[in-house]
């Protein structure tokens, strides 16, 4: 079986435009010319090319093309970062969730032999959970420290508790 024969197709300007564009940064119409005229036997020539450049603006499209492509990769950029902070700050928030699970737990029942020995480790664990949601804090352009120079900054209901507890063990 013999293999159907296409027509050699003539190249209008549209088409050549979008051949010019497709190049890139490194686009030239001489090089827009070579590649026609190696892959299309009917391809246009370089005057014709420059003739096209000129009446349709190819300048400006190449300039405008290139924006919305560089927009496109921004955006594309911007939500993989957003992704990454948001997966980081699920993260975080299932440390400081298992870790104060873990010093409520040790807290509820000090009998149980945990990884909190003493009120010197709880106090630690309570600082590292602290760092922690201050840097999930931080991914989230939220302020990590309030200041008031005229009132006493009271922590949470939650760690005055465990501190009194820890003090008290």
């Amino acid at each position: 079986m013999t293999e159907p024969t296409t027509v050699p197709r003539r190249i209008d300007h549209r088409q050549a435009l979008g051949d010019y564009l497709a190049m890139g940064h490194s686009r030239s119409l001489s090089r827009l010319h070579q590649h026609h005229a190696a892959t299309t036997p009917k391809a246009p020539s370089i005057d014709v090319l420059k003739y096209w450049s000129r009446k349709f603006g190819w300048r400006k499209a190449a300039a405008e093309y290139d924006d919305r492509v560089a927009a496109k990769v921004v955006a594309k950029a911007e939500q993989a970062a957003i992704k990454r902070n948001f997966d980081l700050v699920k993260e975080l928030d299932n440390l400081v969730e298992h870790g104060v699970e873990a010093i409520r737990a040790q807290l509820a029942d000090p009998e149980i032999v945990g990884i909190f020995r003493t009120p010197q480790d709880i106090a630690a664990a309570v600082n590292a959970l602290s760092s922690l949601i201050k840097t999930r804090e931080l991914i989230l352009g939220r302020p990590t420290a309030r200041l008031d120079m005229g009132h006493r900054i009271e922590p949470p209901a939650w760690m005055r508790q465990m501190i009194e507890e820890s003090r008290s063990v």
